[in-house]
């Protein structure tokens, strides 16, 4: 008895060592070796050292990754150009640093008025008190329009953040209208193909622009995303907030310029102008009293003579580079405005080229080659034409700040 329950003991080992053997085999070869489960997996798990009741925790599962996985969620806001500005004008970290430039503009002010009251008293016809009574009429003069070129900056700033954010988003809808156009001419081409109209190699070229046009389209998803991501963050929004940016696309007028009011109001407004002009002023009296005060060939004097070298001629220069600055902005309206019209009009004669060849498919009067041909110059003559408009609209904004004060901050101590 005992010899036969040893017996038994031993095949009960072989049986089950044999069973774990196969257990670690697939079940085929045609079937592999580990899947993703469509439902949580549920690990067992229970507390070291603690002998208690064992716990399932749903643990995360791996999956294909997907354009779809990433959503933006609604309701969407919808925003123009105008929003965006008036938004970054009102909040955020552009003009909360703005509002402390002009406090420190004004603490710089008041800091050389302070400082001249005391020298006017202790050394009233020094160089430092001449310097300081000079500083400090600048700034005093130069408050407003600091903070103006400053406000300026920041409506460039979200001018160029709505624009680049449009054409992102307008990009996508091109790429979608095209991947319904490929869809569209694939499901002719397939029913040509049932009636023994179309090869089969048509099929496959068809099948081949879809994919490529679904390609696309994940690109422009992807380029997307990132924009509004992006402006989402520059605005303040939740990350996934969508948005919907509104714009007119149709190419606006000129307005009537007088070039030569604009150039000398730019002269007489660009903080760039003022900050070289008072800098040279500031260098200009330190040379004369290094004249009177040091001898021609000690090396402050050299250093003083170069450094008003230096400023006589950025002062000399300065003019004509913000002359040649509103010119040339001037001119990049006309191209511009040409180019718009040239890529609206391009656009729409693609698009009618296209609704013929559609026809013309149909009727068997041309290719699918010609078909096709026709989809991809309609979409791109579309994307060129967002530029053209975009790319006007930024400049019309750009016009109207350079013949103003511009967008550059200067120092008000005269070291800029």
């Amino acid at each position: 008895m005992k010899r036969i329950t040893c017996m038994i003991l031993a095949l009960v080992l072989a049986f089950g060592a044999t069973g774990a053997v196969f257990a670690a085999e697939p079940a085929s070869a045609a079937q592999p070796a580990m899947t993703f489960a469509a439902e949580p997996a549920l690990v067992v798990a229970s507390e070291p050292m603690s002998g208690g009741t064992p716990v399932l925790i749903s643990a995360p599962v791996a999956t294909i990754p997907s354009l779809d996985a990433i959503a933006f969620e609604g309701p969407a806001i919808e925003v123009d150009m105008e929003a965006v500005i008036e938004h970054r004008l009102t909040e955020g970290p552009a003009i909360e640093l703005a509002l402390i430039n002009k406090r420190s503009d004004e603490a710089v002010a008041r800091g050389y008025r302070e400082a001249l009251d005391l020298l006017s008293f202790a050394a009233p016809g020094s160089l430092n008190t001449k310097l300081t009574e000079m500083t400090r009429d600048f700034a005093r003069a130069n408050l407003d329009t600091n903070h103006e070129a400053a406000l300026n900056k920041i409506r460039k700033d979200g001018a160029e953040l709505f624009l680049n954010t449009f054409r992102v988003q307008e990009y996508r809808r091109v790429a979608e209208e095209d991947l319904a156009a490929t869809a569209l001419t694939l499901k002719n081409v397939q029913r040509k193909f049932e009636l023994g109209a179309a090869s089969r190699l048509d099929v496959m070229t068809a099948t081949n622009a879809k994919l490529a046009a679904e390609k696309a389209l994940a690109e422009a998803k992807v380029g997307h995303a990132g924009a509004l991501m992006n402006f989402n963050m520059e605005m303040g929004y939740p990350l996934l907030q969508d948005a919907v940016l509104k714009a007119d696309l149709t190419v606006p007028a000129l307005p009537a310029v007088d070039l030569d009011a604009s150039i000398a109001s730019a002269l007489a407004k660009r903080n760039e102008v003022g900050g070289v002009k008072f800098a040279f002023d500031i260098q200009d009296a330190s040379f004369r009293n290094a004249k009177l005060t040091k001898h021609p060939l000690s090396s402050d004097y050299k250093k003083q003579e170069v450094a008003w070298l230096k400023a006589k001629q950025a002062a000399d220069t300065i003019e004509n580079q913000i002359r040649a600055d509103v010119m040339l902005k001037y001119m990049g309206l006309a191209q511009k405005h040409l180019a718009a019209l040239a890529a609206e009009s391009t656009a729409n004669l693609a698009k009618e080229a296209y609704r013929i060849a559609q026809l013309s498919y149909g009727a068997g009067l041309n290719t699918l080659a010609d078909l096709q041909a026709a989809e991809v110059a309609a979409g791109q003559a579309g994307i060129m034409a967002i530029g053209a408009v975009t790319d006007l609209t930024l400049a019309l904004l750009e016009f109207d700040f350079a013949a103003g004060v511009g967008t550059f901050r200067i120092s008000l101590s005269g070291d800029e």
